[in-house]
């Protein structure tokens, strides 16, 4: 059996790694992967607000297709469905709006 070397107390840590932006060419060249949202909190609820908002707009997809799906008048049709999936499309945008406004 190889046996380690015990880390020194004395030793200093190795300092992390550059994040991307720091280097020649900035963000366009070395993605962040996530570094510079996470290391600022206005950074990060930004980056969460945004991806909320991209998750409604496809939701937007999702409540208008259910809606089109029900609007027949046959006996398997609810037109309540495709209310409140509208219904719950309008509060979200409203959400969205909203927010965005006060995110600024």
């Amino acid at each position: 059996m190889s046996q380690q070397p015990e880390p020194s107390l004395t030793e200093e840590p190795e300092p992390p790694p550059c994040p991307a932006s720091c280097g020649p060419g900035g963000g366009l060249r070395n993605p962040c992967y996530g570094y510079e949202c996470i290391s600022d909190a206005r950074r990060l609820i930004s980056f969460c607000w945004v991806v909320a908002n991209l998750l409604v707009l496809a939701f937007l997809a999702c409540a208008l297709a259910v809606a089109a799906q029900n609007d027949c008048s046959e006996a398997y049709c609810s037109r309540s469905l495709g209310f409140a999936a509208v219904w719950t499309l309008f509060m979200c945008l409203g959400v969205m709006v909203g927010g965005t406004k006060v995110m600024r």
